[in-house]
């Protein structure tokens, strides 16, 4: 039987040096993706490494960091596994180049041109030892490769990993080299640090002839527990589906803008996980990839298609997120379901934003934050059930586009108004955010105009009368039950939070007396504060509650 793969023992410095064919992370491939965890690791065992042979001779020992497989080509391998720490090295290398420039431009320029870039002669352009895929190369030749006086800016989520990696393994380097005296003595020291990464550091690479079976590998490692995301692997199944260059790059264009979501503070993986819901219905998130994999080979629908809906689909889903909406109304309410954390919701709004105006959308983001709060924040029923139900209502937004029958249909679903007003009598708020958004919603219902906004948490803070952390001689025997009660919790302005922190509720009164906030400073006539007086102000607070939080409004 003819062998597919051979495997080999190789230091980095002969996977980077420039005898070897270039080393490049093929563009279905997922993003650098060390986070800073990751990079300290890498680099504590270096220096475990060179600590443990300390003033040894290092030739018979190595440090073995696994495998990586590569997929031969006539110019190039092709890296399926191993990128982060190739990519890692490289960028450690660079630092070194940095650091020691001041001392010796010689060896930085011999460590460049050795293991980073050097001109190929026949082309005269730059021949880098290591290219990353389509969204992470350019950057990580101008942040790292060819680093100058004024780095780009970081644009994607793998870019400021990158460019946090380069500053971590630069600030490491930098310290090795002032520890050891600067000058001489720390170029030695971190020269030594560059021979250990690039002669003594080793890996078994898996080597293959067979270029066309690059895809299968990449799932097969997935399914060996490499922890390849979803992301990663529909891209590249359809990248591998796609039927010329011109549809790939069309793909990974798209794509790119996928990518992108995680440099706006949006999940993105929760993002393909929404859109297939809202598009198909539930479907679990470790299902999710043989899923749509299978739709898409059923249907046998178009890769490009495919991915230029999903990019539409990603700005919207990222103004969802971000609370970006003209209609104010609805802006607030985004903002509502980001203070809840209520991101069961956003399969419903997805549905709600491609398929109705914004008005209507804004009357169904209310319905459902209401519901949200009514079932589950305060209601405290199981949050499948809600999941399901706005799950399946997503699907039929899609096909009805009608709003008011949902709505009606929410209305049903939730606990009515004398069994929410039951449930908020009593309910316990742990999440700060989730009561500021209670109280909150609550002091505008008593202003009667929207004239003070103190939804802000660099402005105001919830303050807890009976404290969180009282002292032995105060602490109430009920603390644990009684503490987080959405009656024992107020506004405070930022300042006078600070000045009322831990104190007991006499030593509050008479700041509370002069707060503008009008659900805080009616507590200042309370003369004390025990749990008949929690029960009592949180009754009359849940009094407004149905009337705030009504689906129909």
């Amino acid at each position: 039987m003819a062998k597919l793969y051979h495997a080999d023992e190789e230091t980095l410095g002969s996977l980077l040096g420039q005898s070897t064919p270039v080393l490049k992370v093929p563009q279905w491939q997922r993003s650098y993706s060390w986070g800073t965890k990751e990079v300290a690791a890498f680099w504590e065992d270096l220096m475990h490494f060179s600590d443990l042979h300390s003033g040894k001779d290092l030739e018979a020992h190595e440090y073995f960091l696994g495998s990586i497989v590569l997929v031969e080509n006539p110019t190039h391998f092709e890296v399926l596994d191993g990128q982060q720490r190739l990519a890692t090295a490289t960028i450690f290398l660079a630092a070194i180049r940095d650091v020691i420039k001041a001392e010796n431009a010689s060896s930085a320029e011999q460590i460049n041109t050795s293991y980073i870039c050097q001109e190929d002669i026949k082309s005269q352009s730059p021949r880098f030892a290591l290219e990353l895929n389509n969204y992470d190369n350019e950057f990580f030749r101008n942040a790292v490769q060819q680093r100058g006086t004024k780095p780009p800016e970081a644009t994607l989520a793998s870019h400021k990993l990158i460019e946090k990696a380069y500053k971590y393994l630069f600030d490491q380097a930098t310290n090795v080299f002032g520890a050891a005296g600067a000058g001489r003595d720390g170029y030695d020291e971190l020269v030594r640090l560059y021979e250990i990464l690039t002669d003594y550091m080793s890996v078994v690479a898996v080597k293959s002839s067979d270029p066309e079976n690059a895809a299968a590998v990449f799932e097969t490692l997935n399914d060996r527990g490499i922890g390849l995301s979803t992301l990663d692997l529909l891209r590249n199944f359809l990248l591998m589906r796609a039927k010329s260059a011109k549809d790939r790059d069309h793909i990974v264009i798209y794509w790119e803008r996928i990518f992108s979501l995680g440099g706006e503070g949006v999940n993105a993986e929760a993002f393909l996980r929404h859109y297939w819901v809202s598009h198909y219905g539930d479907v679990k998130s470790r299902a999710l990839y043989r899923e749509i994999k299978k739709s898409i080979s059923e249907k046998k629908t178009n890769p490009v298609t495919f991915s230029k809906r999903l990019a539409s689909a990603a700005g919207e889903y990222a103004a969802l997120v971000q609370c970006t909406a003209k209609d104010k109304k609805l802006e607030t309410t985004l903002e509502a379901v980001q203070a809840l954390n209520a991101s069961v919701l956003l399969p419903a709004l997805l549905s709600g934003r491609e398929s109705v105006s914004e008005k209507e959308n804004a009357k169904l983001a209310f319905a459902l934050v209401s519901a949200f709060v009514r079932h589950t924040l305060v209601g405290g029923l199981a949050g499948v059930a809600l999941e399901s139900f706005t799950f399946e209502m997503a699907l039929r937004l899609r096909k009805t586009k009608k709003v008011i029958p949902e709505i009606k249909l929410l209305e049903a679903f939730a606990p009515n108004d004398a069994e929410f007003k039951s449930a908020f009598a009593v309910t316990e708020v742990p999440r700060s955010k989730s009561a500021r958004y209670l109280l909150t919603a609550i002091e505008h219902r008593l202003r009667g105009t929207g004239e003070m906004r103190v939804e802000d948490s660099r402005m105001t803070h919830v303050d807890h009368i009976y404290p969180q952390t009282p002292s032995k001689t105060s602490r109430w025997k009920k603390h644990d039950s009684l503490v987080n009660r959405l009656g024992n919790q107020t506004l405070l302005a930022a300042a006078l939070n600070t000045s009322a922190k831990n104190a007991g509720f006499k030593k509050k009164a008479p700041i509370y007396k002069k707060s503008d906030v009008k659900i805080t400073k009616k507590l200042a006539k309370s003369k004390t504060w025990n749990e008949e007086a929690i029960d009592i102000r949180q009754d009359w607070l849940s009094s407004f509650a149905p009337q705030i939080w009504a689906i129909s409004s």
